[in-house]
């Protein structure tokens, strides 16, 4: 273990927007410096939706670069994701078809009914419930829509995996992105060859999957980052958030707040399949192996949506609080929104879709956008709360507080709102901790620590809490 300085380049890819953040780590501290930032969205191409990977991996570059004109003993890069989301690829490297975005529905044909004997035995094989967008059916649909693909393609890299090939030229698939697929199985997590035959994916596309925590090799054909390593970290940006999460152990229970919210905690062993399949619990690996079994919500999509539906974004730090400020005048509603409805997935319009619902169940609509917005906090912090019952009630554990990381622990109502419908201590840190989690397997890779938890544990003296209670 080395105990110099070092700067690495953490890269965190979000479903709306991408940063690239320098992190140095001297052995008692820890800084983070932002070099690159960018939105990006998925495009609609007919009746479909694909991402642009040209643009995400020129956005991607261009922030690395950044990070290394200013700090030029930058020593490593790494790369997370969101999940489920993959790249075909001939033998050559070369895209052989583009890559779909997660919010594409041209699998809904192929979901088999959540109470069939299909489900529970996809269930009892990965740990993974039947939801939209798994890579599982992402690949079925492809497969029976291009047939052809199943003898030219010749690897499948999830995103992460695609844009650390480009950028190091190694291709392997990293854990905790690969337990996002539904292909691994639950029990020895390696990916389930017998399955993919049942499903017509071939497992020779795959490979590994590999821990994290590894070199990779050094950036290649990129001007000004020659010689930089490139760093295997835990593909799937909630793993990074939650092994980020400051000072977090078994004992907590950890909310990734975003486009979705991530609810869930480390654990040595998978729930009893039977709550599981009920509760809809996804088995989901850190970038060691280990569990992390998450519920997935839905989050502050909420609030972006309904901004768009009221063509009222805020466009200065001084809208956001007088925003903030009317939102807080409102009280409480006694009743919240089913945020597992999937009218609420990709609606056209969010106001319309919430007023549907709120139709059906004879509930007042909100007169003003502030109501909408504490309306969309109340239900989060509603499915959070059920969410954490949920797993006391299932795992035999009670969590002594719940972390809140990520975009909405900052959002102060929504903190207090998870208090106040949890009945437990809100510990909101709002830091970047995909960011320290995605810089501490760099650190690990090059030898700066011997352990991940080594850099959570101090996170607590490092960086103040917000404490709602």
């Amino acid at each position: 273990m080395t105990t110099s300085p070092i700067t690495v380049a953490a890269v965190d890819m979000g479903a709306t927007s991408g940063r690239v953040f320098r992190v140095r780590w001297d052995g008692s501290r820890i800084d983070l410096t932002e070099s690159h930032r960018f939105t990006h969205g998925f495009e609609k191409l007919g009746q479909n939706y694909y991402w642009q990977p040209g643009v995400l991996f020129r956005e991607i570059v261009k922030g690395i670069q950044a990070a290394r004109r200013e700090a030029s003993t930058l020593a490593s890069c790494g790369v997370d994701f969101w999940g489920v989301d993959h790249a075909l690829l001939l033998e050559d490297g070369r895209l052989a078809h583009p890559v779909y975005s997660y919010r594409d529905e041209r699998t809904r044909p192929l979901l088999p009914k959540s109470d069939s004997e299909q489900a529970r035995r996809l269930y009892e094989k990965t740990g993974i419930p039947i939801v939209l967008y798994n890579s599982s059916f992402q690949l079925m649909e492809t497969l029976q829509a291009m047939p052809s693909l199943k003898d030219s393609v010749k690897r499948c890299l999830f995103l992460p995996d695609y844009f650390n090939y480009l950028l190091s030229g190694s291709m392997l698939n990293e854990v905790s992105i690969a337990s996002t697929s539904q292909l691994l199985s639950l029990d020895s997590g390696r990916f389930d060859t017998d399955l993919m035959q049942e499903l017509g994916i071939p497992d020779s596309w795959f490979f590994g999957p590999v821990k994290a925590g590894k070199r990779l090799g050094n950036v290649v054909g990129e001007r000004g980052l020659s010689g930089l390593t490139v760093s295997l970290v835990p593909g799937h940006d909630t793993s990074c958030a939650f092994e980020g999460a400051p000072g977090a152990t078994e004992d907590d229970f950890i909310v990734s707040t975003g486009t979705w919210c991530l609810a869930g905690c480390f654990s040595d062993t998978p729930f009893p399949i039977e709550k599981g399949l009920a509760q809809g619990i996804s088995h989901e690996r850190c970038g060691n192996g280990n569990f992390r079994p998450t519920k997935i919500l839905l989050g502050l999509w909420l609030v972006e949506k309904l901004l768009e539906s009221f063509q009222a974004k805020p466009s200065s730090a001084e809208e956001w609080m007088q925003l903030d400020e009317a939102v807080s005048k409102i009280p409480r509603q006694d009743y919240v929104i089913d945020t597992a409805d999937e009218a609420l997935f990709n609606p056209k319009d969010m106001k319309e879709a919430i007023d549907s619902q709120l139709n059906a169940y004879g509930h007042d609509k909100p007169q003003t956008l502030p109501g909408y917005l504490k309306l969309a906090a109340e239900s989060i912090a509603q499915s959070i709360a059920d969410s954490m019952d949920d797993f006391e009630s299932s795992l035999g554990r009670t969590f002594g507080k719940i972390l809140v990381i990520g975009g909405g622990a900052k959002n102060a109502i929504l903190c207090k709102a998870i208090s106040e419908r949890s009945g437990r201590a809100v510990h909101a840190y709002p830091t970047e901790a995909a960011i320290i989690g995605n810089a501490a397997y760099q650190l690990k890779a090059m030898d700066a620590i011997d352990s991940v938890e080594e850099i959570r544990a101090q996170l607590p003296r490092l960086i103040e809490a917000r404490i709602f209670s």
